[in-house]
């Protein structure tokens, strides 16, 4: 049996720890269910710095280093991962989920000591990597990128996607690996709803891979378009398991979109009715505009749901068609009034700083706003590795970077901070015009349009 580290890298310092590492944990389960001996350090959790990660674990010895992380830990890892290196030469480092799953190559290019990335589920391939721990020839295995013997970037053969039937053969995520009491739990309230702000011991569940819509900004790699779903009975028991286990009393499903197959989601609620779980653990997920159903609603509402986070990102039928969010803004409008009819809380985020983003777009949205009691600060829309955004604009992200992607890599961070600008404004029009949409001032942003000589339709 092997000795295997896994780290989740720190992410939103800023904030603090609020959602469990769901997929690193599910790979610590698979791992344990194997018998392999498994360490699984949260640095998120306790903000752990390089250097403290070094002093911890300094003293062991691991056949088998694995990092997981969004794009937005790439400079974390790029700090640790050579230190680790001259402390265990002889140990095969890994890196998994969205970061090295959007940027393999350059990962194993920029980064020393980086033996292997894994694109997309890490299930299966982290098991196949152990096997080859010994020998270190990965050659065969599925879905990864790897550096050979030689010092060469290899590309293996694309690893198949997970079946619903493997999914639901998964063992629940390790939780007990993880610091649940003294960080989880202390920082469990979110402002979705009511009750999850209220909830002091809630967990996040991911139970979706991929989604059917292509919007332009998202990184659809890791899950793809094809959706497959664990079964709503996998889904209601892990969650029984976990009230158990841990008294939980909010379940967070952190799906790309729940409602996408009415009929699995009405089966959950059926499930989730007969367990005993309606009044005890009570939960909040997603859906696409185009998704909402008051028929739907009315049993989300019955079963325990007090949110729903609906993409919104425009209310400027253009910008929406051009991002391919394939809706409407009578549609968001429509999702937001039959939602907030069955009392649950509709949730929208919005962004800001398009491609064909005007002083239009910008004025439609912020009535959208204003018409419906938003207090909102918008994102900048960033073109995160993986998403179309990312390659349409990389001239754009080159220019603004000296023609060195990498330092666009490190720079990444909170959404709400400006990396690239790929609007047609200047970076201080649009940080201007982005805090005059938060505070919806639109008497100043017709202003700004009377400056430039445009007609603003206020309509």
């Amino acid at each position: 049996m092997s000795k295997i580290l896994l780290i989740n890298s720190p992410i939103r310092e800023t904030q603090p720890p609020k959602n469990i590492p769901y997929g690193l944990s599910l790979i610590a389960a698979v791992l344990d269910e194997l018998q392999h001996e498994v360490v699984l350090l949260d640095a998120n959790a306790y903000r752990l710095t390089v250097d403290e990660i070094i002093e911890d674990i300094k003293d062991e010895d691991f056949d088998l280093i694995g990092l997981s992380g969004l794009v937005t830990t790439y400079k974390f890892q790029k700090e640790l991962i050579p230190r680790m290196r001259m402390i265990f030469p002889e140990s095969c480092i890994m890196s998994g989920g969205g970061c090295a799953t959007s940027i393999p190559k350059e990962m194993l290019e920029w980064i020393s000591g980086l033996d292997i990335c894994v694109i997309g589920e890490g299930e299966r391939t982290v098991l196949d990597v152990v096997i080859h721990l010994e020998d270190r020839d990965f050659s065969n295995v599925p879905g990864i990128v790897y550096r050979d013997r030689e010092n060469q970037i290899i590309e293996t053969q694309k690893r198949p996607l997970m079946t619903p039937e493997e999914l639901d053969q998964l063992p629940y995520p390790a939780l007990d690996m993880l610091p649940m009491e003294d960080v989880y739990f202390k920082n469990s309230s979110i402002a979705l709803s009511y009750e999850a702000l209220e909830s002091k011991r809630r967990i996040d569940v991911i139970s979706e891979r991929g989604c059917p819509w292509g919007c332009t900004f998202c990184f659809h790699n890791v899950g793809g378009r094809k959706v497959r779903y664990q079964s709503p009975k996998y889904v209601v028991e892990m969650i029984k398991h976990f009230r158990f286990k841990y008294a939980i009393d909010f379940v967070t499903l952190v799906d790309e979109n729940m409602l996408a197959n009415k009929k699995r989601a009405i089966e959950f609620c059926d499930l989730y009715e007969e367990a005993g779980l309606v009044d005890v653990v009570k939960w909040g997920s997603t859906g696409h505009p185009n998704t909402i159903d008051p028929d739907i609603l009315s049993r989300l509402k019955e079963c325990g749901c007090t949110y729903l986070e609906i993409g919104g990102e425009s209310a400027d039928n253009r910008i929406l068609k051009e991002i391919k969010k394939n809706t409407t803004v009578d549609k968001l409008q429509r999702a937001l009034d039959l939602t907030l009819k069955a009392g649950i809380n509709p949730v929208m985020n919005f962004m800001v700083g398009y491609e064909g983003e005007d002083l239009q777009s910008i004025y439609r949205t912020t009535k959208f706003w204003v018409k419906n009691g938003f207090q909102i600060f918008p994102f900048i829309i960033t073109p995160y590795p993986g998403s179309e955004l990312y390659y349409k604009n990389m001239d754009k992200i080159l220019d603004q970077y000296d023609s060195k992607l990498e330092n666009f890599i490190l720079a990444l961070g909170d959404a709400t901070e400006l990396t690239v600008n790929i609007s047609n404004f200047s970076d201080p029009e649009l940080l201007g015009l982005r805090d005059l949409m938060a505070k919806q001032d639109l008497v100043r942003i017709k202003r700004f349009a009377k400056e430039k000589n445009i007609e603003l339709d206020d309509e």
